[in-house]
């Protein structure tokens, strides 16, 4: 078993590829694990998502203006099945 501080701070480990997502403590880490697995449980009566005539919005015209990728990614998947592996507030990834 090795402390947390042995293996390097975790701006490192996410720079490596150690660590896919980062999370503030436990309880956290716990959800996003909970919210992954769930992507596994097989097929489900119930869902929800974005209304879909936003994708018409989403993206201009124009190809060469720039866009909201998380916009274009919130419409397009199902409501709460985006696991993002850096924060909406980072501006990366």
């Amino acid at each position: 078993m090795f402390e947390p501080k042995a293996i390097g701070p975790i701006a490192v480990q996410r720079a490596n590829g150690v660590v896919d997502v980062v999370v503030a403590d436990e309880v956290e880490a716990v959800r996003v694990a909970k919210q992954y697995l769930s992507y596994f449980q097989g097929a489900t009566s119930e869902w929800a998502c974005a209304d879909q005539r936003l994708l018409r919005h989403v993206i201009p015209e124009d190809r060469k203006r720039s866009y909201d990728v998380r916009a274009v990614v919130d419409a397009l998947f199902d409501s709460g099945s985006v696991l993002r592996a850096t924060p909406a507030s980072s501006g990366s990834g």
